[in-house]
């Protein structure tokens, strides 16, 4: 991409981030935040997004497709030819066709990124790879970041972000410790992944071929209200939760967060839901 054209599309999200900034929306802010990454490191050409989408529900990808549709396409060029979004949920790729796939460069295909069969149509397809928020629901980190690496073009590029710490971790592990919910948590080391450190990430990238390694850590907070927070933890629930005893399962994890001090006011007076976290933000390429 020509650098003035970052530049220019650089300069635009600065009187997003002002109004941001004016109205106290901090989950915007730091999306803004990132979108600079975005713009420095997509490529003309072709695009896999895996990600993990706010209110998509077990699912490791694109998600619903909301996204896809609604940030990540308009911060990529007008070169991009395509832009695929996948998901190892069937159910969240036919309502991503359905009611996102409103651009023609925009397409939604099922796949699970710990696949041992690539589909041959995405081997050496891409220019860039995206994977948010998604690693830290994958048991098996080198496994799907090598099958990244496979669906790189030569000289493509991956860009990665992922929670290293966070509050939900402790919250998992305390409710997987209950005997009540650990007998529906069978799943819980494939879906709550240990933290990881960055000489970890390096490691791996380094054995899978990856060439330019950068890894940036951030200290990040969360807010949520309350209703928000509830959908969240809906959202993430990946285990395998009878329907009826989700909302009590839910309920238990707020609990938890309510007695570790994570709940705080906000200036109107509603009870908000505040959480640190570090994230570890990666981009590299392939030879």
């Amino acid at each position: 991409m020509n650098p003035k054209t970052v530049q220019k599309d650089s300069m635009q999200l600065i009187p997003l981030m002002k109004e941001a900034k004016r109205k106290g929306q901090k989950a915007q802010i730091n999306w803004l935040e990132k979108a600079s990454v975005f713009l420095t490191f997509c490529v003309p050409g072709y695009v896999l997004l895996c990600t993990i989408a706010k209110n998509a529900k077990k699912n490791v990808g694109c998600g619903p497709g909301n996204f896809t549709c609604e940030k990540i396409l308009p911060l990529l060029p007008n070169t991009t030819k395509k832009l695929i979004g996948v998901d190892i949920s069937s159910n969240n790729i036919e309502y991503a066709r359905k009611h996102y796939q409103t651009d023609p460069r925009i397409s939604f295909q099922q796949l699970d990124i710990l696949t041992e069969n690539i589909p041959g149509e995405f081997v050496r397809a891409f220019d860039l790879v995206i994977s948010l928020y998604c690693l830290h629901f994958v048991g098996n980190h080198k496994k799907a970041i090598a099958n990244m690496y496979k669906m790189l073009k030569d000289g493509g590029k991956i860009l990665i972000s992922v929670p290293r710490t966070s509050i939900l971790t402790n919250t998992y592990q305390v409710v997987y410790n209950n005997p009540k919910w650990k007998k529906y948590m069978n799943n819980f080391n494939d879906v709550v992944v240990q933290e990881q450190s960055e000489d970890f990430y390096k490691k791996i990238f380094k054995e899978i071929g990856f060439e330019q390694f950068q890894c940036e850590q951030e200290e990040k907070t969360f807010s949520y209200l309350e209703e928000s927070m509830f959908g969240l933890l809906k959202s993430l629930n990946l285990f395998n939760m009878p329907a009826r005893l989700e909302k009590e399962f839910i309920e238990t994890q707020m609990e938890y967060l309510q007695s570790n001090c994570y709940v705080e006011f906000d200036e109107k007076g509603q009870q908000q839901y505040s959480f640190p976290y570090v994230m570890v933000v990666i981009n590299a390429s392939k030879p």
